[in-house]
């Protein structure tokens, strides 16, 4: 009888001990996040908010980078803080029921959280441009690398532009909390995209960055990282570039066309992309950038429940709202750009 007794003392008290706490189970590859099997993602203090986060990303115990999954992705609709409801459209809009996974591993961890819209619908001008390649172009150069390769001194021309006329650079982070909670932003604000993760990027765009003091976002493909691709970058210059100030998105594993697929396929994509940064540099993305921009209703549905905060598009424009986090708009920067057409191009779209 006694032991029956401690037993049942020990278990309400594991019990008590994980609702004060609010700890949030979510389950990820049987290796914890980080290297050498050692978290890099320092867990938050307990909150009132976290303890309301009753989404749950079920994953296969095996090895994400091993063999896809089949993952149960909750719509992360139904949230409540500080005990009122919080309506959040675009969440709702696009959440679906997903097959629920088969064998679960679950992992005690928790994330910082999105605060939650303060209701207001806002809408701002924000340009965000969009780079690909900074490097001279290879002699058998088709006219799709030469649409997406700009010169190293081309693209100082472009900073020492934006530096001159009085533009800051931001995150997309930031413009997410403006959009969401009415955050002030700088005079002038611009984000600097880039996408696949180049090693060019790490070598001749970062030193230019911080000769000009600005900061950029870098959308990954992760597949081709951990595959150790000379062509792209490492996960210790991803280190690098995230340590400076720059912020890491994911932009897939392998690059593929998102639209039609089953649920299983984009939740390899979105939560694989995602889980392959935080292991690979310790670092958990917020933000997608949709592969060649084709996405569909069921891809933002996926990015949502999967924690991320907002995608960019190739639709061209400066226009961002609130009431579309998963469909901001770019300017794509051509390889024919030079300091005055990009001039030209950001007058054309931002109007006074």
């Amino acid at each position: 009888m006694t032991r029956t007794r401690t037993a049942l003392t020990i278990a309400l008290l594991a019990v008590s001990l994980i609702i004060v706490g609010g700890l949030t189970m979510v389950p990820v590859s049987e290796q914890p996040v980080g290297q050498a099997g050692t978290s890099q993602i320092d867990p938050e203090p307990a909150s009132d908010d976290q303890d309301l986060i009753d989404t749950v990303l079920q994953a296969n115990a095996n090895d994400l980078t091993a063999a896809k999954p089949k993952l149960q992705v909750a719509p992360d609709t139904d949230l409540t803080v500080g005990g009122e409801g919080v309506y959040l459209p675009y969440l709702e809009q696009h959440a679906v029921p997903v097959p629920a996974a088969e064998t679960v591993t679950p992992y005690i961890a928790r994330e910082p959280l999105l605060p939650p819209p303060d209701g207001v619908v806002r809408e701002a001008q924000v340009p965000i441009l969009m780079y690909h390649y900074i490097s001279e172009l290879p002699p058998d150069a088709n006219d799709i690398r030469r649409g997406l390769s700009i010169p190293p001194a081309q693209f100082e021309a472009h900073l020492r532009y934006l530096k001159s006329n009085g533009y800051h650079t931001i995150s997309l982070h930031q413009l997410l909390l403006h959009l969401t909670r009415g955050e002030p932003l700088p005079e002038k604000p611009i984000i600097l995209t880039f996408d696949d993760g180049y090693r060019d990027n790490y070598d001749r765009a970062f030193p230019l960055l911080q000769k000009y003091g600005f900061s950029a976002t870098f959308f990954l493909i992760t597949n081709f990282i951990d595959e150790g691709r000379p062509a792209y970058l490492t996960w210790e210059q991803v280190k690098k570039l995230a340590q400076a100030g720059n912020e890491i998105g994911a932009h897939s594993r392998d690059h593929p066309d998102l639209r039609g697929r089953d649920t299983d396929f984009l939740v390899w994509q979105v939560l694989g992309s995602k889980e392959a940064i935080q292991n690979g540099a310790g670092i958990t993305p917020r933000f997608f950038s949709y592969p060649s921009g084709k996405y569909d209703e069921n891809t933002i549905a996926i990015l949502a429940s999967a924690h991320y905060w907002g995608a960019v598009t190739v639709k061209q424009g400066v226009h961002q709202s609130s009431g579309t986090p998963f469909e901001l708009e770019r300017i794509r920067i051509d390889g024919s750009y030079g300091a005055d057409e990009l001039s030209w191009v950001l007058r054309y779209y931002v109007q006074p």
